[in-house]
């Protein structure tokens, strides 16, 4: 645990931020093997989903230039991500993993990717970790209060997932924010499989 957090702490300053990475690696390895998720798996991508987060937007567009040329896959809507390269932080937590310890495993590559926005076609671990970001108890915010409770007490794992998205876009709605159409798409599916 204390090297896990070791490495973390290389790239993160703010408490918080290691307090919610803490927090959301202890949640995701608690209810794992409940939702048939390998709970180390599960705990790794919570641990550092947001490894990356303080780098400057300049660095996060490096590491994901670096992350491309590997070819591991392809980054849908990366024009408009690098527009707001904040987005794209999940990228380069998955890069700067690559880098510091030889991560290869393509599951946790995806879910840390792809946990700031969710897609279309994600594996269960990836789903959980867009979930449970979102979720984990520390945010406190009613949102965010809901979902927990549908993942953890009524046991739902469809409507967290749906509920997730649902909110995340009634947030970026009220703010008349640009809204990448990935989040819609993964929306879309979640709808169709939580509620057919």
């Amino acid at each position: 645990m204390d090297s896990d957090v070791k490495l973390l702490k290389k790239y993160l300053k703010n408490k918080n931020r290691i307090s919610h990475s803490v927090s959301t690696a202890e949640y995701m390895r608690s209810f794992a093997t409940f939702y048939s998720i390998d709970k180390n798996n599960a705990y790794f991508c919570g641990l550092y989903h947001d490894i990356g987060k303080e780098l400057s937007g300049d660095e996060i567009l490096a590491y994901v230039d670096t992350f491309n040329n590997r070819g591991i896959f392809s980054i849908d809507y990366l024009d408009f991500k690098k527009k707001y390269p904040s987005l794209l932080h999940g990228v380069a937590s998955a890069e700067i993993l690559i880098s510091e310890i030889g991560l290869s495993d393509k599951d946790i590559i995806t879910a840390i990717c792809s946990h700031t926005l969710g897609a279309r076609g994600l594996s269960r671990l990836s789903k959980y970790t867009f979930m449970m970001d979102f979720c984990e108890p520390l945010r406190r915010h009613e949102d965010s209060v809901k979902v927990f409770k549908i993942l953890t007490s009524d046991k739902n794992f469809d409507r967290a997932y749906l509920m997730t998205y649902h909110y995340q876009l009634k947030e970026l709605l009220d703010n008349y924010k640009e809204i990448c159409l990935e989040t819609v798409e993964g929306y879309n599916e979640a709808k169709m499989i939580s509620c057919p």
